[in-house]
């Protein structure tokens, strides 16, 4: 037997053949062979390449900011699989890696953008989706509606945000007082159901009024978000007796939007509430006490009206840095008429009103952290997330510190949204979300080069210069 093995090879044609002729059977049973290992190999390969696999990069020689405390110079990152397998100085390097020389920059957590409307299609697009699913999106109590079911990650402003540091953002539709649960994403261009960290994060509540009607007025949407609790709390009583005692008890209507809503007065689900001038702060507060709510404020503009009661209440809170028109703070008017500055000085008194406000304004964070606060920032569901990193900078100047800077940014923010064991620093095991700059992140002369979500690279490409139209040609 030994002596017939020996007496075929392959040829350069990649036929078996021999000396003296095997039986046909064999040539057929090795020629099955091979073809199915070939095939095996390409299937292992392309699936690989599908799931990313490939993917293994170590970033070396960078200043890494891991967004816990801890600065290491020259230090080295090494992302498999969309993970962070490891970081620290003098990693060994694997051997399958694409080394990224981030020699003079500086590595970030990836950036968090805390709430945001990001993917969500207008109103009437969105209507147009629910009319599709059977769900009314003109009412007021949308609890039973789910963020995810509308989100569009090939959205032009998802790429914006990319490419201005985002890397993860909280998702909420905007529409009702009630608005539903939101979920968390990574920014990635991918399918919706690729890119989520997580799902169900919170329920979300709105101070916004109708401009079509009830409730018009401040007043009308405290007593509605008032009186929608009480339901809650009256349809789960009814349920639980019905469900004890079916026999001779009338069953109730169903209602799925109150409840949705279960889950948050047994406070097992965070509500968000969307209150940013000094009166929608503290009715927002009064209403989770009365409620037993676990509650999280957003936007919180006059937070620095607050400080004290958002300090005795100690919640985290979402401050939004879309800062508002001097005019509409709390007293402006109040305090321009109590100064009563005759006519001739009126718009120079404007002016230094004007100026006072924005300058407090602009400190709204820094008082937070002065109260310590724990806060994390969000430009809302009205402001441009490409203008986040630009107004964080602007707050800085006025008082904010480097430090509490970036963790309202990063770790502040996930864990606000219970996420912190996925993202927010640089660890061994988290997401792979990096942000890679040129100079001091908080610098505006700082440029950004990459980010990295999920552990695929994305290049910022640098904005063009516009050019002077009225700049004469030589």
């Amino acid at each position: 037997m030994a002596n017939v093995l020996n007496t075929f090879y392959l040829s350069k044609t990649g036929y078996i053949t021999n000396i003296n002729p095997l039986p046909k059977i064999i040539k057929q049973k090795m020629g099955i062979t091979i073809i199915f290992v070939t095939f095996l190999l390409c299937f292992c390969l392309f699936t690989s390449n599908a799931q990313g696999f490939e993917d293994v990069y170590a970033i070396i020689n960078g200043t890494v900011n891991t967004g816990t405390g801890e600065t290491i110079n020259k230090g080295t990152i090494i992302i498999r699989n969309g993970l962070i397998e490891n970081v620290g100085k003098n990693i060994p390097l694997p051997p399958d890696a694409i080394i990224i020389d981030s020699k003079s920059l500086q590595i970030y957590p990836g950036i968090i953008n805390t709430f945001s409307t990001l993917g969500i299609p207008k109103t009437s697009d969105k209507q147009k989706s629910a009319q599709n699913k059977g769900q009314d999106n003109n009412k007021l109590v949308n609890s039973d509606v789910s963020s995810f079911d509308y989100i569009n990650m090939k959205a032009a402003e998802i790429k914006a945000a990319r490419e201005s540091g985002i890397t993860t953002a909280l998702v909420a539709q905007p529409e009702g007082i009630f608005q539903g649960t939101s979920v968390l994403l990574n920014l990635l261009d991918e399918a919706p159901e690729k890119a989520v960290v997580k799902t169900n994060i919170a329920q979300h509540l709105s101070f916004s009024k109708n401009p079509k009607g009830y409730p018009g007025s401040s007043m009308g949407i405290i007593a509605f978000i008032r009186q929608t609790f009480y339901d809650v709390d009256h349809y789960r009583e009814t349920m639980e007796i019905y469900n004890d005692q079916q026999q001779g008890f009338k069953r109730p209507e169903y209602n799925k939007s109150l409840e949705s809503l279960f889950p948050v007065i047994n406070e097992k689900l965070p509500i968000i509430i969307d209150a940013h001038k000094e009166m929608e702060i503290r009715c927002a507060i009064k209403i989770a006490n009365e409620f037993n709510l676990n509650y999280i404020l957003c936007g919180v503009t006059e937070g620095f009206l607050t400080g004290e009661l958002l300090k005795r209440e100690n919640k985290p809170v979402i401050v939004s840095l879309k800062f508002p028109e001097p005019k509409t703070v709390t007293g402006y008017d109040f305090a321009l008429r109590v100064k009563g500055p005759v006519k001739t000085d009126k718009e120079k008194e404007k002016k230094k009103e004007d100026e006072e406000v924005t300058e407090m304004l602009y400190k709204n964070a820094s008082v937070l952290a002065a109260n310590n606060i724990p806060f994390a920032f969000t430009m809302g569901a009205k402001g441009k997330p490409q203008d986040l990193l630009k107004n964080v900078r602007t707050a800085v100047e006025h008082g904010l510190s480097e430090t509490d800077a970036l963790k309202a940014l990063t770790i502040n923010a996930a864990r606000i949204l219970s996420a912190d064991r996925q993202i927010g620093s640089i660890e061994k095991g988290k997401i792979a979300n990096l942000v890679i700059t040129e100079g001091n992140i908080f610098d505006k002369k700082s440029k950004l080069k990459n980010v990295f979500i999920d552990g695929k690279k994305f290049d910022i490409k640098e904005p063009k210069k516009k050019e002077n139209k009225n700049k004469k040609s030589d």
